[in-house]
């Protein structure tokens, strides 16, 4: 009887110990179900990021990790992208709610990491022209975060929500 309550895990070459469980998601999830853990990668050497990963089988665990080598391989490069499009961003923020917010001055991309905290990093298959997205919370005095949604070799896009 105890059996039937065992958490199914699995331990994969690049994500490590995962855990297969339902889990809250951001946009839809074919069963609710999706395996998740936690992962350190140069893109964000700083913290251990929780990941949500929806792979039904070895063919979509497959494209994944490929996926996460790349962005390995070209991390510098996208943590520019991230780093100009959020340097961006604030910027704008800053200037609209100027009479509403206080903003801290911040002049250079390398100025903004100290604001980037990296929550979530999904993957999830599909006909899409990025393979994932990573869910930050932007360390600015509204309540938005920011969602990074990465292609193979660079930063696809970079949307404000919330």
């Amino acid at each position: 009887m105890f059996g039937l309550f065992k958490k199914q895990t699995r331990e994969d070459p690049q994500f490590g110990l995962l855990v297969r469980k339902r889990v809250a998601w951001i946009g839809t999830l074919r069963s609710g179900e999706a395996w998740t853990g936690t992962l350190r990668t140069p893109l964000f050497p700083e913290i251990d990021l929780a990941i949500v990963i929806e792979a039904q089988d070895e063919n979509e665990f497959a494209v994944f990790r490929r996926h996460l080598e790349q962005v390995t391989v070209h991390c510098e490069s996208i943590r520019s992208e991230i780093a100009s499009a959020a340097l961006e961003t604030y910027r704008m923020y800053q200037d609209a709610e100027r009479d509403k917010e206080t903003y801290e001055d911040i002049s250079s991309r390398d100025g903004i990491w100290p604001l980037v905290k990296p929550l979530k990093w999904y993957f999830s298959p599909g006909e899409k022209e990025y393979k994932s997205r990573v869910v930050i919370d932007f360390g600015w005095p509204n309540d938005h975060y920011l969602v990074a949604y990465l292609a193979d070799t660079e930063l696809y896009h970079l949307n404000v929500e919330g």
